[in-house]
């Protein structure tokens, strides 16, 4: 069998279109963690955004505002470094650092 890469040219853009079946695994995954959260009564929101949007930033702000009338904890995806959870655990809350090594977001299995 031959392998080859495929490179892009200078501006070109590829869109990759996911397999259904892997699609669907992770909508399994997903919705079983909705389940989970729910039977804890656990509120999950995903921050999401391009690198350097303010992310962590946004989420300090409402850390600070919101820490006093709620238990609050995050999970920190990121490639290789802990900077990120360390600025969340230096607000006094429990943080998970997950460290994807190659993506930039957290798959439902993450």
């Amino acid at each position: 069998m031959m392998t080859h890469t495929v490179q892009s040219e200078p501006g070109e853009i590829f869109d990759i279109e996911l397999d259904e079946n892997l699609k669907r695994a992770n909508d399994l995954i997903a919705e079983e963690n909705r389940r989970l959260l729910q039977r804890h009564s656990v509120r999950a929101i995903d921050v999401m955004g391009s690198v350097g949007a303010g992310k962590t930033s946004l989420i300090e702000h409402l850390v600070r505002l919101l820490k006093a009338r709620y238990r609050i904890a995050a999970f920190k995806g990121d490639l290789t470094s802990k900077i990120d959870s360390e600025r969340m655990e230096s607000l006094g809350i429990q943080t998970v650092q997950i460290n994807t090594g190659r993506e930039c977001h957290l798959d439902a299995n993450l």
